[in-house]
């Protein structure tokens, strides 16, 4: 191997003749050198490549599986909304139900209760009326009990007047008295019909009395009144009759035997 060392240049600046051989050994020392170089930078671009490549890779690689994963991410939460808006609507659902099965079961209820209201309404209104019927029924024989006796002992007593076999007339205001009575009693209950003919009855009674008490029974028109009497007499035994057998309003005033006065 040849010394590398340069020798001296000449004094007077005259090159000697090893200088050419030098200067090309010199150039082949910078191209080995580059070759060197070269051969260094290759593994070391390569590596730098590869790395940056990896690094590439390796980011795309994290991406992707972060992209995925708030994919996944979304999808359980559009997921888990989706079923809690159904879980909503079928807790919707199930209250509708129940709030009309809640409804249908108080309109039922309400529904029979009104039926029975109304079916006890109805048989309180039954007996109601029975019971009215009833008491309307005792009414009209307690009354007519009570005045068709004095009625007849009135019509017997002017028969006798009429034919000179009575001249007293005291029995006469007594039983007078007594109808008036009865009629006082059961006023609130006696029909217009009735009242109105026994109106006339006791006009012409009161007539009677006075020409018997003046001393005129044997008169014209105290044989008169005695026919008036008798003929309304014989009126109200026909209605007392007919209304008793049909249960028609000739004496007792149906209407006011709805209220409790008796």
């Amino acid at each position: 191997m040849q010394d590398e060392t340069a020798s001296p240049p000449a004094i007077g600046g005259k090159r000697s003749a090893d200088e050419p051989a030098e200067s090309e050994k010199a150039r082949w020392n910078s191209l080995e050198m580059a070759k060197l170089l070269m051969a260094a930078a290759t593994p070391v671009a390569l590596f730098s490549l590869g790395y940056c490549v990896s690094q590439q890779s390796t980011a795309e690689s994290q991406a992707r599986e972060d992209r995925i994963t708030n994919e996944a991410i979304l999808r359980d939460e559009v997921t888990r909304r989706l079923g809690l808006e159904h879980d909503a609507m079928v807790r919707s659902e199930q209250f509708s139900r129940e709030r009309d099965l809640q409804v249908q079961a108080f309109n039922r209820e309400k529904a029979l209760r009104s039926e029975a209201i109304a079916r006890e309404a109805a048989v309180r209104r039954e007996a109601i009326d029975r019971d009215r019927a009833q008491r309307r029924f005792q009414m009209r024989i307690e009354f007519w009990s009570n005045l068709r006796p004095k009625l007849a002992a009135i019509d017997q007593y002017a028969a006798r007047v009429l034919s000179g076999e009575e001249t007293e007339f005291r029995d006469l205001e007594t039983l007078k008295r007594e109808c008036e009575d009865i009629l006082i009693l059961y006023h609130p209950f006696i029909s217009p019909t009735f009242a109105r003919d026994y109106g006339v009855y006791k006009h012409t009674l009161d007539n009677l009395l006075t020409t018997i008490k003046e001393g005129k029974g044997d008169s014209l028109f105290a044989k008169q009144a005695i026919n008036v009497l008798r003929a309304i007499y014989f009126k109200f035994l026909y209605l007392g009759s007919e209304e008793v057998a049909s249960g028609s309003d000739l004496i007792v005033n149906s209407d006011s035997m709805n209220s409790d006065r008796h």
